[in-house]
């Protein structure tokens, strides 16, 4: 069990999509956790490794339910968390895009599921961001 002030894991995570420029941070240490990615795309019927691309946020009861919209494979899909108890976010605040979207796609380039019924935090990572999150359900659903 870890307990706040234990110094993580950290390795190199290049980006995801050899096809896309690198992120300003590639080859920065990185929070290891599970890649449970497949997790995701085996609840789509995708093949394995698909490219995983969030797209917008809801914020739901102050954050008590998080809403994500995403797309993998040109297959559109909601990544919901319900009953969040702990949100944490890492926002990257060196990245910049032009216009200022207020959604930019997010690739995620880690994903470690945790356990439902706040029992371990999801931990996300984007190219944007990194979220830690303790939940009460996951779902994934295609829209």
């Amino acid at each position: 069990m870890r307990r706040y002030g234990q110094t993580l894991d950290f390795y190199p995570c290049p980006h995801p999509n050899p096809a896309v420029p690198p992120h300003p941070t590639a080859g920065f240490p990185v929070i290891m956790g599970g890649m449970d990615q497949h997790k995701i795309t085996d609840s789509l019927n995708l093949p394995p490794g698909s490219l995983i691309t969030l797209t917008s946020l809801q914020v739901v009861l102050w954050g008590q339910d998080l809403l994500f919209e995403g797309e993998s494979e040109s297959v559109p899909f909601r990544l919901i968390l319900r009953d969040c108890r702990d949100v944490r976010w890492q926002l990257y605040a060196h990245m910049q895009v032009e216009g200022r979207p207020p959604f930019p796609p997010a690739n995620i380039a880690n994903f470690s599921a945790g356990r439902d019924q706040h029992r371990s935090p999801l931990r996300l990572l984007t190219d944007y961001f990194g979220l830690s999150v303790s939940y009460g359900q996951l779902i994934v659903e295609r829209r």
